[in-house]
């Protein structure tokens, strides 16, 4: 999430900001601006003690990643299971984005244009650059990527970048960062598209234009551009997710049953094949009505069945149907 949304959204993470200005940090650290936030309520029982006690922290407001770890006197997020946390999509993180370098140039600015400028000048101070050659590095970055992201897909063919230390032998790199950048005194090489590239959503004029110079082909930018994926994302499938997971219920040393926990609801099975069935109708059923409730029309259920831990599962629904349109 850009930085600048977050500072937007809660006015308490851009005082954040504004403080960490005159703070004279000796040594700065891109983890001073990643801020985590609370994104969802979680969907099961928080058993991990730590995970809940961050959740409950965050329920009042972002906060940024080293604040977190000094209040719950830990090193690292593992200690708390933030990658769990982070992947069930429960906590959400922000930090600097290419779309806040686009906010301090002024070519899209919605949001916080201040908290922006801070969490980049902040970056730009430990990479040792202006901020217009980390908004430039970026441009470069990002241009590359797509670039790369379309021959990939045209020719069904892997183009992975090696580090900067590593002296790759690879010819196919190098004749792509020939074509890019033309660099070699004696030889050269051209990629080029033999198609025009189309560019829809509201990035696709700020970002296509070097595109397509890299790639010697024409951008065609067609109306209404800004607004073409959301169109397509309402004229799209519905898509509904529902979850519930089984786990054992132990008692001593023993085997005792299995639960279902449903949202706010838990039941119990004595077989674990009984909870798996209940978990599945019942995750089916709830995605089903909301799908329905969001306008699909003749939606199906796919049920997917994940490991969770020793004989825990994660029971996944997830209905899809077409829209519902006039």
């Amino acid at each position: 999430t850009p930085i600048s949304y977050l500072a937007h959204t809660y006015p308490s993470v851009a005082q954040d900001l504004k403080k960490l200005q005159y703070r004279g940090i000796k040594k700065p650290s891109t983890d001073q601006i990643e801020y985590w936030f609370l994104q969802r309520e979680p969907q099961r029982n928080i058993s991990n003690e730590r995970a809940y006690q961050v959740i409950e922290m965050l329920r009042h407001r972002p906060m940024a990643l080293p604040d977190i770890l000094k209040q719950m006197e830990l090193f690292h997020p593992l200690q708390f299971g933030g990658n769990s946390l982070l992947k069930e999509e429960i906590i959400g993180r922000a930090a600097l984005t290419p779309t806040d370098l686009l906010h301090i140039k002024g070519v899209f600015a919605p949001w916080d244009k201040e908290s922006a400028t801070i969490a980049a000048q902040l970056v730009a101070r430990i990479k040792g650059w202006e901020i217009d050659t980390l908004y430039e590095r970026m441009m470069t970055y990002i241009s590359e990527r797509i670039v790369a992201e379309i021959i990939a897909y045209i020719t069904k063919k892997s183009l992975e970048r090696t580090p900067d230390y590593v002296d790759s032998d690879d010819l196919g790199l190098w004749l792509f960062e020939e074509s890019l950048y033309n660099q070699h005194p004696y030889l050269g090489s051209k990629i080029a598209l033999k198609i025009p590239i189309i560019g829809i959503g509201a990035p696709a004029e700020i970002f296509l234009p070097r595109v397509a110079e890299l790639l010697h082909t024409e951008l065609i930018i067609p109306p209404h551009f800004q607004v073409a994926n959301a169109v397509g994302a309402v004229a799209g499938s519905v898509m509904i997710y529902e979850e519930a997971w089984v786990f054992p219920q132990i008692r001593g040393k023993h085997l005792a049953g299995f639960y279902v926990q449903s949202g706010g609801e838990r039941n119990r099975f004595s077989k674990k094949e009984q909870a798996i069935a209940f978990a599945q109708e019942t995750t089916a059923e709830k995605a089903l009505d909301r799908a329905r409730t969001a306008g699909a029309i003749n939606a199906h259920i796919e049920l997917e069945q994940l490991p969770d831990g020793a004989e825990s599962y994660r029971i996944r629904a997830k209905a899809i149907g077409n829209p519902k349109l006039g």
